[in-house]
């Protein structure tokens, strides 16, 4: 191993390092603000995180394999990229669960590590390259949640019941 070699190696575990450190500090604060958040009230979850992180585990494993193919080939680029690929998709894999997780009531879901009331949904938009996966909706803020069909069809349910409700609201009112 050559001097170059010695920086590729130290230099990918490094940023490898970097990145996982990132994505845990991440998910730690998300997973404190949603503990807090799930002791003040009850939601349900759907959760649709399960396949990403079947992939991101195969490429984890298939960078960890490449990191070390690479070692015994003495071919420390091939090492290097791995050692990031690793580190990279075993922080993706923690982050699923912010990215791919919905926790929902009656009024508001989770999503993300934000609360966001049904009533304040402005818009519902398919994302083109991916019309039939995911959907974008936007906040009367402006913020923008990406979310599954699945996510969806319960914000859907959700509103609906909310309408509903505020029928039976003002039906109440008009018959005193």
């Amino acid at each position: 191993m050559n001097g170059g070699d010695l920086f590729l190696t130290v230099f990918s575990y490094a940023v490898g390092i970097l990145l996982l450190w990132a994505n845990v500090k991440e998910y730690k604060e998300y997973n404190t603000a949603l503990q807090m958040e799930l002791k003040r009230k009850n939601y349900e979850c759907y959760d649709y995180s399960k396949g990403l992180k079947v992939i991101y585990i195969i490429f984890a494993i298939a960078g960890i394999s490449f990191a070390i193919y690479g070692y015994f080939a003495d071919d420390y680029t091939t090492s290097a990229i791995g050692v990031v690929t690793f580190f990279l998709f075993i922080g993706q894999t923690l982050l699923t669960s912010k990215k791919y997780r919905m926790h929902y009531d009656d009024e508001a879901f989770l999503l993300a590590g934000d609360r966001v009331n049904y009533k304040t949904i402005s818009d519902i938009k398919e994302i083109r390259f991916l019309p039939f996966a995911f959907k974008r909706i936007t906040a009367l803020n402006g913020k923008e949640y990406r979310v599954s069909n699945g996510c969806l069809k319960i914000i859907d349910q959700k509103n609906l019941e909310r309408r509903e409700k505020k029928k039976e609201g003002k039906k109440k009112q008009t018959v005193h």
